[in-house]
């Protein structure tokens, strides 16, 4: 009987880290879908493959997204769209370097 109740304690256990997982992972689901759903045109985003643009059209029909990338107009599925950069992001694109100081002797 010992057995018995050893194996239902790993059941439970087990069950419950499958829920927990499963629960965060429909959640983000959810949230991707949202931020998927709220994309308007103008909208900088980036795609799964890393590629930055601006969206330029939105087919709700056929599910696509068309983006501007420096004048080039490409066709992407709505699923391929992995965030909206936003826009209070720092755009400053100077290089900082650290200077070390080096003992000369």
């Amino acid at each position: 009987m010992d057995q018995m109740t050893l194996l239902i304690a790993y059941i439970v256990v087990a069950g419950g880290a499958f829920w927990f997982f499963g629960r965060k992972q429909r959640q983000r689901a959810k949230e991707i879908q949202a931020q998927r759903d709220a994309m308007k045109i103008g909208d900088k985003v980036v795609t799964i493959g890393g590629l930055h643009g601006e969206i330029y059209n939105i087919d709700t029909v056929k599910h696509t997204v068309d983006l501007d990338c420096e004048g080039v107009i490409l066709t992407f599925e709505r699923a391929a769209i992995h965030h909206v950069v936003s826009e209070s992001a720092p755009t400053n694109n100077e290089v900082y370097t650290d200077e070390v100081a080096t003992e000369e002797e």
